[in-house]
């Protein structure tokens, strides 16, 4: 292993943000769009939703940088991951890690300035989870699902407001997200010896799915009293059971997802806006 003695500029941008950038490319790391959207319905105040969007894109790149850092050494395996850029992590490890952790520190730090210090807690609560899964939770079946439910809730907290319900609905869409991700993952998890719920628990994962979806449904029913959005839900549940393309599938729900969420938003802060 290299130190990664010749390090410049670029390398470290690159270090900083590629990890989020190869998840956009993926068709992941969307998440933080639901907190420019919560940030601005919430203050009516874009520069409000920008600081958030700031936040949220420097606070995804520690994250996703800690765990391609975890799998830095399965990744070699992985085809889906840019291998140019696996090799770079493994050839320079401690500045990669150097990387992390100051944009970690920078994270946790622009929370404690512009955010109350009860949501600092719970953003450092969310790296404390982020290390959690990628350090012990990726391989065991359910929890691996339950802990990114809890990490996808603990991102609300970078919005200016903190709303439990608007907490508990990202968690089942995130847990719901992860479900599509490690079943179009399954073959390289079994490869890299990764043992995903998808990977032990098949059938069950599928059920899985469908039950969080049931229960997000009922959630947005009681955070917008809309009985519409919530038995929308059936459309991505049911296209699930006839439709065997998880990539199809997976954008019906994203669909369904940003529909919901904006007008939960509305209804919460009473927007004026008729729908």
């Amino acid at each position: 292993m290299r130190t990664g003695t010749n390090i410049n500029l670029s390398q470290l941008l690159r270090f900083a943000f590629y990890p989020l950038w190869l998840r956009w490319k993926l068709g992941e790391g969307g998440i933080w769009i639901f907190n420019v959207l919560h940030a601005y319905f919430s203050t009516h105040d874009v520069m409000w939703a920008i600081a958030t969007g700031l936040h949220s894109i420097l606070t995804l790149c520690a994250l996703y940088g800690y765990n391609d850092y975890a799998d830095r050494y399965n990744d070699r395996l992985n085809p889906k991951k840019f291998q140019p850029f696996v090799e770079e992590i493994n050839n320079n490890q401690q500045i990669f890690l150097i990387v992390i952790i100051f944009l970690t520190i920078l994270s946790i730090t622009y929370g404690l300035l512009f955010w109350k210090y009860k949501q600092s807690w719970g953003l450092f609560l969310l790296y404390i989870v982020n290390f959690a899964y990628s350090s012990f939770f990726k391989s065991l079946p359910v929890l691996d699902i339950i802990i990114v439910g809890i990490w996808g809730g603990l991102l609300t907290v970078l919005a200016p407001r903190v709303n439990l319900s608007l907490c508990v609905i990202s968690g089942l869409m995130t847990s719901i997200a992860h479900i599509h991700q490690i079943e179009h993952d399954i073959e390289i998890d079994r490869i890299t010896n990764v043992n995903t719920s998808a990977v032990k628990l098949r059938k069950f994962t599928l059920y899985m799915k469908n039950t969080l979806g049931l229960c997000t449904g009922y959630s947005v029913w009681l955070s917008s009293r809309s009985l519409l959005m919530a038995f929308m839900i059936l459309i991505p549940i049911s296209i699930g059971f006839s439709n065997q393309n998880i990539l199809i599938k997976w954008y019906i729900w994203r669909i369904y997802f940003l529909i919901s969420w904006i007008y939960i938003l509305i209804h919460v802060y009473e927007t004026k806006i008729i729908l």
